[in-house]
């Protein structure tokens, strides 16, 4: 029997997932708790990791070792690998201590995790949408590029995906949850606005498709329906905050967003150059190298407005070489394979579940035109398919024990 986590253990785990919406600086008070938590659930013995696991932490080590295989091949800034190796190994062991968190103590540390990061978002947006509209002084904290609302992120690109995930939960929470009906809708509709507020072209297109994948995973035959009940309240919501937008003189930038950016076409000449590229660096050029290489070395392209990756896949190919890539790529589909698998089997976390594999499926879209290697909400997600993994595995074994015990009798 394993016993329940304690009263501090709890409270220590919501004060990290609480810090998750204040992330503009590294590193950020989120990083700082999960250091105190993993320090703190190690020296009380209260985090195992199970044998099962080991497909997850498998790939994550293998990852991490051609990274760490292609340091020395640093070709431009040393001090810039080792701070990247540094934060990718920090992303990795974030995963599989969420994973080992979840696979013991189950439903407990998923509300904790949710309702943390639910918490830090309202109260985030309750301080960054009033400051965007000048009523209070962080204008220019959550703003960015012309009147791009970033809240307090880096920039608008990570707290869209952050949006997406919390909109998808409170879709989830709405279908399974009768009590506080209200104050669940009202939370849906600021996520929603403030995701409409990141003028993130990335964000609206992969909102859609990640509401219509998760409601085709959790409601299966009903999908339809639910669409049906949903579409009509979301495009009501969206022409009205449209109209709002335009009302506060920001139309021209929402024109300016839905059109062609220059730096488009960089981007694009970008991916082309780095795999034409790595056929000469077929083990790398180290960390966190692209920028600083394609800066120092290829000023032609610098100039085309775009000189990152703003591609994950291309960035581990052109930084760690093809094996880290094809190891990268496997893990990318063996969690999103157990994150639906996951979804559609009848046990009590099938929906939640959904929820993963449904903003995973949007990150992997995200991860062609943006760089998602770092992003704190893709391994925390994949930390939770990793733990429902384990938790599935433990149901499967308890209930092949009861059906054995029952035709026994």
């Amino acid at each position: 029997m394993i016993p329940p986590l304690s009263k501090l253990h709890c409270r220590l785990l919501f004060s990290w997932f609480a810090t998750s919406a204040f992330v503009f600086i590294e590193p950020a008070p989120f990083d700082v708790l999960f250091v105190i938590n993993l320090f703190y659930f190690l020296l009380t013995g209260t985090i195992k990791i199970p044998q099962v696991s080991v497909y997850f932490i498998g790939l994550l080590s293998l990852l991490f070792l051609t990274s760490l295989f292609s340091l020395p091949l640093t070709i431009m800034d040393m001090t810039k690998a080792c701070s990247f190796l540094a934060i990718t190994t920090y992303m990795l062991v974030m995963c599989v201590f969420i994973g080992a968190l979840i696979g013991r103590y189950g439903q407990v540390v998923m509300d904790i995790l949710f309702k943390g990061m639910v918490f830090s978002m309202v109260v985030s947006l309750a301080l960054a949408i009033p400051s965007m509209f000048h009523i209070l002084p962080f204008h220019e904290r959550v703003t960015y590029f012309g009147g791009r609302f970033r809240g307090f992120f880096k920039d608008a690109n990570l707290l869209g995906p952050t949006m997406i995930c919390l909109i998808v939960y409170m879709l989830f929470q709405l279908k399974t949850v009768a009590a506080n009906k209200i104050r669940n809708y009202i939370l849906l509709a600021l996520f929603v606005l403030a995701a409409i507020l990141t003028y993130s072209r990335a964000t609206w297109i992969t909102l859609i498709i990640t509401v219509l994948a998760f409601y085709i995973l959790y409601s299966k035959h009903k999908a339809i329906k639910d669409l049906l009940i949903i579409t009509p309240v979301l495009l009501i919501f969206l022409a009205v905050t449209l109209m709002l937008i335009n009302a506060l003189g920001y139309g021209d930038l929402l024109a300016q967003r839905l059109s062609l950016q220059h730096y488009d076409e960089g981007r694009f000449y970008v991916h082309k150059f780095i795999i034409e590229k790595s056929f000469e660096h077929p083990f790398g050029i180290g960390p966190g190298q692209i920028e600083p290489w394609i800066f120092g070395t290829y000023h032609y392209i610098v100039g085309m407005g775009s000189f990152a990756a703003q591609n994950t896949f291309l960035r581990v190919l052109m930084e760690n070489g093809y094996i880290a890539t094809a190891i990268y790529i496997i893990f990318t589909i063996y969690c999103g394979l157990v994150s639906i698998s996951l979804s559609l089997r009848n046990w009590q976390h099938s929906g939640i579940a959904a929820v993963c594999s449904a903003v995973l499926f949007c990150y992997l879209i995200n991860s062609i035109v943006i760089d998602t290697l770092h992003w704190r909400i893709l391994w925390i997600i994949s930390g939770v398919v990793m733990g429902l993994h384990i938790l599935y595995a433990r149901y499967a074994i308890q209930k092949q024990q009861a059906s054995l015990q029952q035709n026994a009798a």
